[in-house]
């Protein structure tokens, strides 16, 4: 397979003997009480596209609300306080 890193514009090949691409299907909480009914609103998956979209929107409300002169240095805390968990490369990468 032909490779490109792209911030140092060299190609390289990585040789291989068999090419497995696979994808989960189904997020999992590891039965986390509270998860999935939370879903959309205070907690995102990260898994397609529409997830990323209702994090982008709900990360542009929370600024909108915190630049707000009528709320609290305590709710304007709140608002920008975000927390991120997982294991893989996704969550890694959105810090």
């Amino acid at each position: 397979v032909e490779c490109e890193d792209l911030f140092k514009n060299h190609k390289f090949n990585v040789p291989y003997d068999y090419l497995c691409i696979a994808a989960g299907n189904k997020t999992n909480t590891f039965n986390t009480p509270g998860i999935a009914e939370r879903e959309g609103k205070e907690v995102f998956f990260l898994k397609h596209l529409y997830h990323a979209r209702g994090i982008r929107n709900r990360v542009l409300e929370c600024f909108e609300r915190a630049s707000s002169r009528e709320i609290t240095k305590e709710e304007r805390h709140r608002l920008l306080s975000f927390i991120v968990v997982g294991g893989g490369p996704t969550s890694c990468e959105f810090m």
